[in-house]
């Protein structure tokens, strides 16, 4: 997802409202950003324990800023996280 984010960060819903360059600059960065923290939690699972609720906030900002991923996108990650929750039940000794 954070791929597609940096190649497409200006690909956000339009509303009534045009915006002003100025103002789709300032998106774009913002959505840019986003992305950018994405990347740094993906890179962050690799070490520790991350979870979907880390990514939500994240998830909730593209939104509020107009940018949608597909639901295959977020479906994805979900399903990473899950992945990983998986390897992390068959790795840990039971108690």
């Amino acid at each position: 997802m954070a791929a597609y984010i940096a190649e497409n960060p200006s690909a956000v819903a339009r509303g009534p409202k045009v915006l002003e360059p100025a103002e789709v600059e300032d998106r774009t960065r913002q959505i840019k950003a986003i992305g950018e923290e994405l990347t740094a939690l993906a890179a962050r699972s690799e070490e520790q324990v991350v979870q979907y609720s880390d990514f939500e906030p994240l998830l909730d900002r593209l939104h509020e800023l107009g940018f949608y991923p597909t639901q295959r996108q977020v479906g994805d990650v979900a399903y990473a996280f899950q992945g990983k929750e998986v390897a992390r039940a068959v790795q840990e000794p039971a108690l």
